[in-house]
C-alpha cells in the first residue's frame, strides 16, 4: 500500500482514549486504504495533524496529532462524570445504546436472592465484605457468567478517564432478596452493569432487539 493512496486515521479509539502505560496516553494510528476518508470528512474528530513528526522534538502530546479528538475525549468524558454523579447515574438511552451498538454485550434478567457476608482475598489479605446473589431469570441475549452468582457490593466505581481514582458511585449498590435487575455480561464496562429492571428499561433493551417479561 503506498502512502499516496492511503489516508491516515485513528483506530481503536477507546484504547487511545484510556491506555495508559506510566501515566502516558498512547494513540495508534494506522494507514488505511482512501474510502475510509469519507468517514473522516464526516466526523472530523477523526482527523489527525502529523506534521509535529517533522520538528525537532517530535510529538509531546496526543493533542498535538488529533486536536478534535482530544477536545472530543474531554467532552465525553466531562459528561459521563456529570451523568454518575447525578440522581440518575445509568438512564435507558444507555442501557439502549450498549444493546444497539455493542452485539457482543450480553444482556441477562436476574433476579437477587439476597446479601450474604463474603471473603475474598486481595493481595495477600482476606478483606470481609457483602456480596449480592442472583439467580438466572431469563437470558435475553449472550450468555450467563458465574460472576454474576455473586456480586461484592461496591460503593466506588472508576472515574471516567483516570483509573488511579475512584468515584463514588449513586446507582444501584445493593439489591434485596426478590429484587430483579438487568446485567450486562460478556464485556467490563466501569458503571452501569447491574441496574434495577424497570418496565421503562426493559423496554429499552426490547426495542433493540431482545424480548423481556417484566
Amino acid at each position: 500500500m503506498s502512502f499516496r493512496h492511503s489516508f491516515p486515521t485513528i483506530v481503536w479509539l477507546w484504547r487511545a482514549f484510556t491506555g495508559r502505560v506510566a501515566g502516558r496516553i498512547y494513540l495508534v494510528i494506522v494507514l488505511v486504504p482512501l474510502v475510509g476518508s469519507a468517514v473522516v470528512r464526516t466526523y472530523s474528530y477523526f482527523q489527525v495533524e502529523l506534521s509535529c513528526f517533522w520538528r525537532w522534538n517530535g510529538c509531546r502530546h496526543v493533542v498535538q496529532i488529533a486536536p478534535q479528538l482530544w477536545q472530543y475525549k474531554n467532552a465525553i468524558e466531562t459528561a459521563t462524570l456529570a451523568r454518575l454523579q447525578s440522581n440518575g447515574p445509568c438512564p435507558n438511552r444507555i442501557l439502549a445504546w450498549r444493546v444497539r451498538y455493542l452485539p457482543g454485550a450480553g444482556v441477562l434478567l436476574l433476579e437477587s436472592t439476597g446479601p450474604k457476608a463474603e471473603s475474598i482475598v486481595q493481595g495477600n489479605r482476606h478483606v470481609e465484605g457483602i456480596a449480592t446473589n442472583y439467580r438466572l431469570v431469563e437470558t435475553l441475549r449472550g450468555g450467563f457468567s458465574k460472576d454474576l452468582e455473586s456480586v461484592w457490593d461496591s460503593d466506588r466505581i472508576a472515574f471516567p478517564g483516570d483509573y488511579n481514582r475512584r468515584l463514588a458511585k449513586t446507582g444501584l449498590r445493593r439489591a434485596g432478596a426478590g429484587t430483579k435487575v438487568l446485567a450486562f455480561s460478556d464485556l467490563s464496562f466501569d458503571s452501569c452493569g447491574i441496574v434495577p429492571a424497570t418496565p421503562a428499561s426493559l423496554s429499552a433493551v426490547e426495542k433493540c432487539g431482545t424480548s423481556a417479561q417484566a
